[in-house]
């Protein structure tokens, strides 16, 4: 062994540590646990010095190398312990980090989403208000120059304000009329010009559960709409379950 050639060292020690002789056996499993400190084989090399005091409870030596081997272990074992939590702590870290970059991406896309949908109402407001005359002049005829918009009389829960904004879109500024109001005669004069009523109608359409219906308070009409309209808390959750969208949800 000391001259280098340890595979034939180590086939010798091998072989002799099954001798009768229980002083030699005992030096052949000290010298095979000398020969296995390594770093990598320190379990290995404290196996071979504790069969070696088992052997020879005498071997001074081999409780010498046992307790020096045990300490490289121990030590061993510390620093690996060390490492794991300096690993742990980054791991935990990365996280958070994460965490806190996807709610930062969740925020942006909300405001996104808020913004895109008052642009399509600003968009439709300044379509209606370059529209022919005609439809106020209508309006004025009609009896309904009062008449109250949609966007004026729904109610919607705090929160989803951007989400009927985009479902409703143009809608929103529909003008409500009485239920079973006549209007046949007048329709000639709006040829040239876009003009939504609708009946303000209530209580013969309930909302249905997990829709955009339940968060809003407004005509039938619009709860009929809003009905096929199915919400979620989160994007990622209607990412999810956008397969298991029916008919003209």
């Amino acid at each position: 062994y000391r001259l280098g050639d340890t595979t034939n060292a180590r086939n010798y020690y091998t072989e002799a540590s099954m001798s009768e002789d229980t002083r030699l056996k005992s030096i052949a499993y000290q010298q095979l646990g000398v020969m296995s400190k390594s770093p990598q084989t320190l379990e290995q090399a404290l196996q071979y010095l504790k069969a070696s005091i088992k052997a020879d409870p005498s071997n001074r030596d081999a409780r010498y190398d046992y307790e020096v081997v045990k300490k490289l272990l121990e030590k061993q074992q510390q620093e690996q312990q060390s490492g794991l939590d300096k690993l742990r702590e980054q791991l935990a870290g990365s996280q958070k980090a994460l965490r806190a970059a996807e709610d930062r991406y969740r925020t942006v896309q909300r405001d996104l989403h808020t913004r895109e949908g008052r642009l399509e109402s600003l968009q439709a407001l300044q379509q209606a208000a370059l529209e022919d005359q005609s439809v106020e002049d209508w309006l004025n005829s009609q009896g309904l120059s009062d008449a109250p918009r949609l966007t004026k009389i729904i109610d919607v829960d705090a929160g989803w304000e951007a989400a009927v904004e985009v479902a409703l879109g143009h809608w929103l500024q529909s003008v409500m009329v009485e239920q079973g109001g006549d209007f046949s005669d007048g329709l000639a004069g709006l040829e040239q010009a876009t003009l939504n009523l609708i009946e303000d109608q209530r209580g013969n359409i309930k909302p249905v559960k997990g829709s955009l219906a339940e968060k809003v308070k407004g005509p039938d009409t619009v709860l009929a709409w809003l009905n096929g309209v199915q919400v979620r808390e989160t994007l990622e959750q209607a990412w999810a379950d956008r397969g298991s969208l029916q008919g003209i949800e």
